[in-house]
Parts: structure tokens; sequence; C-alpha cells
């Protein structure tokens, strides 16, 4: 089920929070976690339902295996190895098979494996396997107890306005809100907040991403091997726009469906494309997708003691688990020799004697992020590397004429990025007249939203890793 559908916005979500909402009003917040815990299932099965199975046995496997590393004395890291090499194999089955089969086959040139093209890949299996590793992980390092009650581990899980593309959530941070009082308790305020992010959030996958799709498409999906200056550059700013304000989009309508139930999930951008570095870059996209690649893969590996070595492998698995392909390798992979390019520029600028304006820096930043991310949405790398090669032939410059219109609308979309604030900065609400503006600004997105809005709506890319 999608948030940008008709179907969840005027059915399943109000249905769902009425109904939370009578049980805690009945005072039965056992019955009113449990409702939650059921009709997020049933967002789940909407899409599949045999692999609700699959999620369940997964995080009634967790649960267990939590509680035993956290009494145990003996075999615990045995035990815990066990955990990790279980979620990790569950993730390489669906997500990993085939990509390993056809390189074997590719390299013995020969039908080695036979492609296991029955494989139907799970709604969500990176989001909710990364958190349950880190699960397994505070545990066994001790910096958490495991939780003692089922219930409240599989709402961790299951709570649907974060399940199937993040925000990737601590379990210390959503466990602990399901236990207090006030997420039973009516908050009008915080329902004004929920459907200001809803709306701002809707708006921005509906009225920007999808329309810039097709101009993604006519240049990504085409079986051309060569392309104008301005047509490269169209479909790589257009797809560079697309993504952050698609993933943007489905992380604030999920902050903002959290809060109409008094949770508060952890933001997850904060304006990206305001970055002055490709370190900054990675503080503020994906945010929680980078703590936990910080905390459970590069600080392991040894952190500062070996850091280009462990940035570039962090981002190359990072790369991975957003896709099984080399396309994504290569934009890990990229990202992670940015990285430690930056971080070299950092320690060395001094001596270097001059230092790069924010202004270029910005500039620097925002190129390099978009010409990786041609990687990330190229079929294969060969059409990335075509598409590059066609945004660097300055010779075709005035081929952007032709596309002046479309490049123009990029531009100015690029310029909102860098302006204007991040959602959870506009919604500020006090008792003043400039709050009033706000909520009748996302009103009017809301409205529009829903005009434009599709009778089959579009999935979120995210939803695709």
């Amino acid at each position: 089920m999608l948030f940008n559908s008709y179907l969840f916005l005027f059915a399943f979500l109000p249905i769902t929070y009425f109904v939370f909402r009578f049980f805690s009003y009945k005072n039965n917040k056992k019955a009113a976690l449990l409702s939650l815990i059921i009709f997020s299932m049933l967002f789940y099965i909407h899409w599949n339902p045999p692999y609700i199975i699959l999620l369940l046995l997964s995080v009634i496997f967790n649960f267990f295996l939590g509680k035993y590393i956290d009494k145990s004395i003996n075999f615990r890291k045995f035990i815990f190895c066990i955990g990790i090499f279980a979620n990790l194999l569950l993730l390489f089955y669906f997500k990993y098979a085939n990509f390993f089969i056809d390189n074997v086959n590719a390299v013995f040139n020969n039908h080695i494996f036979n492609n296991l093209s029955n494989i139907i890949f799970p709604l969500g299996i990176s989001f909710w396997t990364f958190q349950q590793i880190s699960y397994l992980t505070d545990i066994y390092k001790r910096t958490h107890q495991a939780e003692q009650k089922l219930l409240y581990y599989i709402a961790y899980i299951f709570f649907f306005p974060h399940l199937i593309a993040g925000p990737i959530v601590r379990h210390e941070i959503l466990i602990s809100q399901f236990k207090k009082d006030r997420i039973y308790r009516l908050s009008y305020k915080n329902i004004i907040i929920g459907l200001c992010f809803l709306s701002v959030g809707l708006f921005k996958k509906v009225v920007i991403a999808d329309q810039l799709a097709p101009w993604v498409n006519d240049v990504f999906d085409t079986q051309k091997e060569s392309f104008t200056f301005a047509q490269a550059w169209l479909g790589a700013l257009s797809y560079t726009l697309q993504i952050y304000f698609d993933f943007s989009g489905y992380s604030d309508m999920a902050i903002g469906i959290a809060k109409l139930f008094n949770i508060d999930l952890p933001i997850n951008f904060y304006s990206p494309y305001k970055s002055y570095s490709i370190i900054e870059f990675w503080r503020r996209w994906h945010i929680t997708l980078s703590s936990f690649l910080r905390d459970y893969l590069y600080i392991p590996l040894g952190g500062k003691f070996h850091k280009y070595r462990n940035l570039c492998l962090t981002m190359l698995i990072g790369g991975l688990w957003h896709g099984a392909g080399w396309t994504f390798v290569m934009w890990g992979g990229t990202h992670g020799f940015l990285l430690s390019v930056n971080h070299w520029y950092r320690q060395n600028k001094n001596k270097l004697g001059f230092i790069i304006s924010d202004h270029l820096a910005w500039l620097m930043t925002f190129l390099a992020v978009t010409f990786c991310w041609v990687f990330f949405r190229a079929h294969d790398v060969t059409q990335a590397f075509n598409i590059i090669l066609s945004m660097l032939n300055f010779s075709d410059i005035l081929s952007v004429l032709q596309q002046k219109r479309y490049l123009s609308i990029c531009l100015f979309l690029v310029i909102l990025c860098r302006f204007l604030p991040e959602t959870f900065e506009f919604i500020k609400l006090n008792k003043n007249k400039k709050s009033q503006i706000k909520i009748y600004v996302c009103i009017l997105m809301m409205l529009i939203s829903i005009i434009m809005m599709n009778t089959i709506p579009t999935e979120f890319l995210y939803f695709q890793f």
C-alpha cells in the first residue's frame, strides 16, 4: 500500500487512526497497540500476503535470540554470530542471489547455476534487516537490554510508517515511546503537525518527483548509446531532483503519519543539497542509514585508524545495500573515494596553501553528487559512462537551447533545494499569524496533491531498495 494512494489516505489511515484512538479512549493500551500492529500487518499484506509470514518469523526469531544473548553467559558470541548470519543470509538470498549467480556464470562463461527467476524481493527487507541487526548488536555489546515483551518488539518492526522505506529506527528510540502513556492521549498539536508533514511530503512526491519522472525516463530508459549535452544534463539533473523529492517526501510523510499517533521518528533528511562537502552531504542525506553504517560497520572496522580503506569499504557495502548491481557498486565506491579525498583535503588544506570558497565548495559538491546519481539510476555501467561522457562533451553545449525550458525548471528546483528551509524547520508552529499562514499553505499543498494524484499511484523510488 502506498502513502500516495486514495486507498491509504481516505480509507486505511483514517480507519487505523480511529480504531487506535477508540481503544486509547477506553484506556485499553494493549488493545490500542495490538490494533496498530494488526493494521500494520494489513498494510504489508496488501503488497504480497504470503510474505507477512516471512517477516513475522524473522521478527520472532530475532526477539527470542535477543533475549537469549542478553541472559546467557556461555556461547553469547556464537549465538550472536548465528543471528547476524541468519539475517544476512535472508537478505542475501532474496536480494543478491541472482546477482551472485549471474556474475559467477559470466566469469566461467557457462551456466553453472540456474537463475532463481521466481524470487520475489520482499518490500522493506533491507530496512527491517538492518534494524534487527542493530538490535542484536546492541544487546551483544550490552549497550541496551533485550526487550522482554514480544508485543512491543513486533510493534517496533511492523509500525507501518517506517516499515517499507525507513527511516532506520533504533529500538531504544521507538520501543520506549510505545511504552509511554502520552502516545495514547489525544494531542491536537501533534495532529496539526502530523498533517502538515504529510501534506508537504505528499506535495514533494506527487507534484514534483512524479512530474520529473518522464524526463528521467526519456534518458535512462532509452536504448540510445549517445546523448546530446543537453539531454544528458537534463536526465542527470532530473534524477538528482526526483530521488531527493521522492525519498524526502516519503520520509516527511512517514514522520507526519507517526506524529498522528504521537510517535516521533528521527529526521532522515536535512537539506542535503545545501552541503559544502561530501562529508556534510552524508551527514544530511539518509541520516539514519549513514548513522547505521558509521556505528555498525565503519567503527567496528577500525574507524580512523584505517580511515581511507574503511571509508571506501563502508561505502561499497552501502552501495550494495541499495541494490544488487555493479552500478550501485560504482556509486558507493565513487562516494567512498570522494569522502577519502574530502578527509585528506581537510587534513592538508593548510599545507596546500589554498582554501576553497563556500560557493565553489557547494557547486563542486552538488556536481559530484549529480554525477554519482548517474551510476545510481543507470541500467548498467556502460550506459552510465555514456551519459557522463555526454555531460562532459562541451563541444555540444549549444544543444542546451533545445532543452532550455526543462533545464530552467531543473535549475529553479535546485535553487529551491539550496535556499528553502527543510520541512521540520518550516513546520515550527506557535500561536501567531505566521503559523496560521503555514497551516494554510500546507492545506493548499494537500489539495493540489490530491487533485494531481494518479488513480494508479507511482511507487516510491526507495521501495526497490
